[in-house]
């Protein structure tokens, strides 16, 4: 389920701002569709409660000082909020319905 932390590993912060599209920007070097994959994973395993569960692992690896896997698990938070709100985005060819 954390699997996608692990690429966060040797990434750097992300600053891409908290407006921005979760699938437009690259987060921590990882891929717009590994971010969409990762949610789609997310909803798919917790539903509605997809994005407080990726928050709770953004707080813990915050806590342990791990600012770049916290940025990788608020983007896909992003990305998980947009797919329940909006549904899958369109722009992704390969993203899993």
């Amino acid at each position: 389920m954390y699997a996608v932390v692990l690429l966060a590993s040797k990434r750097l912060a992300c600053s891409c701002s908290p407006d921005s599209s979760p699938t437009s920007c690259y987060h921590n070097g990882m891929e717009p569709i590994d971010i969409s994959r990762s949610s789609k994973l997310m909803v798919d395993q917790h539903g509605i409660f997809a994005p407080q569960e990726c928050r709770r692992r953004a707080d813990e690896l915050a806590a342990a000082d791990d600012a770049e896997g916290e940025a990788v698990w608020e983007a896909i938070r992003r990305a998980a909020e947009s797919l329940l709100e909006n549904g899958p985005p369109q722009d992704i060819p390969g993203l899993p319905s």
